[in-house]
């Protein structure tokens, strides 16, 4: 092997990196869908912003998720908040869970076998 392509990469580095590309693939394959089904996925008049069926940020810095499942024990309504929360830079106040509907827009809203 060439040693110009041999790095040293830590374990922590390591997980960030794929963690940080495997959040893009799957922001973007939301936005993909939201795009192919119609839905709002640009800003509105009102400098709102809807970049997939999930998750909307209005003109004040609040961020709303649209939570596609039941709350069963997964802890989707306590941890997915403080994941935008620190993804995004802001507190937990500016954070809020709202129950999705059910429509074919946000998926299988199964909540069966851990898959929240």
């Amino acid at each position: 092997m060439n040693p110009a392509f041999i790095q040293n990469l830590s374990r922590r580095t390591f997980l960030e990196q794929v963690g940080l590309s495997s959040a893009g693939l799957c922001f973007g394959s939301f936005t993909s869908k939201a795009l192919a089904s119609g839905t709002n996925s640009s800003k509105s008049a009102d400098n709102e912003f809807f970049p997939n069926a999930f998750v909307h940020i209005d003109s004040s810095g609040v961020v709303s998720f649209y939570c596609a499942r039941s709350e069963m024990g997964q802890g989707i309504r306590s941890t997915l908040p403080v994941l935008f929360a620190d993804e995004l830079g802001t507190s937990m106040k500016h954070v809020k869970v709202i129950q999705a509907i059910g429509d074919k827009k946000y998926g299988d809203q199964n909540t069966d076998g851990s898959s929240s």
